[in-house]
């Protein structure tokens, strides 16, 4: 289990609710998860919030000696996150499922592996 801790940030005047993230995650150029989760924090106005993404990998989809060298794997995390505009036609909109934002989610680096 490995869980991505993404900051969003909201540069408008407005606390800017967040709804859905829906992401995947490869490992050396293969996906080992897709997934959604339900973000359910509001970004305050001109503020910050954390959003925590678990992601599940199967242990059969790690080589065991890659666990031996204590070698590095790299990643990519993709996907999006939808969010909800102020006011109350943006609301109904959203509600009835005719306009949903979302933003980009795409990050990348290098998972270390613990030696065996």
């Amino acid at each position: 289990m490995l869980d991505f801790t993404i900051t969003a940030e909201n540069r408008n005047n407005e606390p800017l609710p967040m709804d859905r993230a829906t992401y995947s995650l490869t490992l050396d150029g293969q996906k080992v998860f897709e997934g959604q989760r339900l973000a359910r924090v509001t970004i305050p106005q001109f503020g910050e919030q954390h959003l925590v993404l678990p992601v599940v990998v199967p242990a059969a989809l790690i080589p065991l000696d890659r666990f031996d060298t204590g070698g590095d794997m790299q990643y990519r995390l993709r996907g999006e996150i939808e969010y909800q505009t102020p006011g109350r036609f943006a609301e109904f909109l959203f509600d009835e499922n005719l306009r949903r934002p979302s933003m980009g989610l795409n990050l990348s680096g290098v998972l270390e592996l613990p030696d065996g």
